[in-house]
């Protein structure tokens, strides 16, 4: 078992904007707290465009076009303008690499020329309600709360750390800069590009069969499940302190439990063949998880596989069933995983004599 940094420590979402489309929007799940709006100049054309997603880069260079980890996701976003505060969210199609592409635009506008502060999180369905608190943003801090998250995940959810407008080729968004200005022009498109940084740690379960054990039987993998006997829902409470030296601006993460509580499990992965996928004793199957950095006591990992002989001509043991506990392991290895931080477990199924005298025995998977 390991830990390390991320491989990736954050992502470049990029928002343009067209004339008209269709709007889409959840902004009825957020609530804005702060200043109140100030009444609009009665003379002033209250229209503006919407915001289109049209391609995502991570922090540490350009994610692989085929592989893009948020294509798909919704982007929950809070637009500030001085006055008011929008709030809704845009679908992130993946990269722009073509001009015949058709985005989905946001409930959220901006006008020409107009100034704006931008933040966020991804995707936005993790949480039941979202909101923001400007009160202290004059002395450039905003806090951010994200309700009814599930403290354990098999989607990486991230906090928009910076913003910028349209980027030229080899540029990227600063840390802790939330500025974006609308460019006069529409013609050049308005775009808005985002930075973002993980809000969980995260565990990979690398899964495979020692080459002594595959000489003997096969394993076919059809499902991994996260399980927590923690708290089921938080309440995450993010404190952003925006600068200009390009620092992360996530300055404190809280955590509480308002719910009850109560057991939890979430399907991580579930194989695409009615069998199961073999596992290999040379490349691991490598499978994602995550979760809320202060829970990671009482969470184990479920696996569901079949046994078959060498050959794969007959199922010898059908519905086989091992958990394996984390925590254990955490503490066995003095880790204390913080947010950004992934954790590598290796779980192997190694043979034993039992095994060898009887098809029926069932092969657990070792945490090595």
């Amino acid at each position: 078992m390991k830990t390390d940094r991320y491989i990736y420590t954050g992502w470049l979402v990029v928002l343009l904007i067209w004339w008209g489309g269709l709007l889409t929007a959840c902004s009825d799940q957020s609530d804005i707290d702060g200043p109140q709006p100030v009444p609009a100049d009665p003379m002033e054309d209250q229209g503006g465009e919407p915001l289109y997603v049209a391609a995502m880069t991570r922090d540490g260079g350009d994610a692989v076009e085929e592989d893009d980890p948020m294509k798909n996701e919704n982007v929950q976003l809070f637009v500030y303008d001085g006055h008011e505060t929008q709030s809704g969210s845009v679908l992130y199609r993946g990269k722009d690499t073509s001009g015949d592409i058709t985005w989905n635009p946001s409930n959220i506008k901006v006008k020409p020329g107009r100034d704006y502060q931008v933040f966020g999180f991804v995707p936005s369905t993790v949480a039941g309600s979202s909101s923001i608190d400007l009160t202290d943003i004059g002395n450039n801090i905003v806090k951010m709360t994200i309700n009814d998250l599930s403290m354990i995940s098999n989607k990486d959810v991230c906090v928009v750390i910076g913003a910028d407008g349209k980027l030229a080729d080899g540029q990227t968004v600063k840390a802790g800069a939330f500025n974006y200005h609308a460019p006069e022009d529409t013609g050049e498109g308005y775009s808005v590009s985002l930075l973002a940084d993980h809000l969980f740690a995260g565990v990979d379960f690398q899964f495979k069969v020692s080459a002594e054990y595959a000489a003997l039987r096969t394993i076919r993998l059809k499902s991994v499940k996260l399980k927590s006997t923690n708290t089921k829902k938080v309440r995450a409470e993010i404190t952003l302190k925006m600068n200009d030296n390009g620092s992360n601006p996530i300055t404190k993460v809280t955590y509480s439990t308002p719910s009850a509580t109560e057991q939890e499990s979430i399907l991580l992965w579930q194989s695409s063949n009615e069998n199961g996928d073999p596992l290999s004793s040379v490349t691991p199957l490598a499978i994602q998880g995550y979760f809320a950095s202060d829970y990671g006591s009482g969470l184990s990992v479920i696996s569901t596989y079949d046994v078959w002989d060498k050959d794969e001509n007959e199922c010898l043991r059908k519905g086989c069933t091992a958990e394996n506990t984390l925590s254990a392991v955490l503490v066995r290895e003095g880790v204390d995983l913080q947010r950004g931080r992934k954790m590598t477990v290796n779980l192997t199924v190694n043979p034993s004599y039992l095994y060898v005298l009887s098809d029926w025995d069932s092969p657990a998977f070792v945490i090595e």
